[in-house]
């Protein structure tokens, strides 16, 4: 099957993550505690930058931007046609 994969990273002092293609030749999507915006999500907390706060952190943007990202590219599309495939599920 050949699906995006999600890898992550950690130090002591930062936390990668990036989702490849599943060639595997090109970077997605990207997030790190290098970026600024995580970085001013990080000032008050303490701790450096591999910490379960800025995972938390690093998780939800690498999410955000895999979501532009989808759209961007079309994956929407498929996913929605599965769910057409399968029906509505019962809440």
């Amino acid at each position: 099957m050949r699906v995006n994969r999600l890898a992550v990273f950690r130090s002591n002092a930062h936390i990668y993550a990036n989702i490849i293609s599943p060639e595997g030749d090109r970077v997605l999507v990207s997030a790190s505690t290098v970026e600024a915006d995580v970085r001013a999500q990080l000032a008050g907390k303490t701790g450096r930058g591999g910490n379960a706060d800025a995972a938390a952190i690093v998780g939800k943007r690498v999410a955000e931007k895999g979501t532009e990202s989808w759209y961007r590219i079309g994956c929407v599309r498929s996913f929605w046609l599965s769910l057409s495939r399968t029906g509505p599920r019962a809440g």
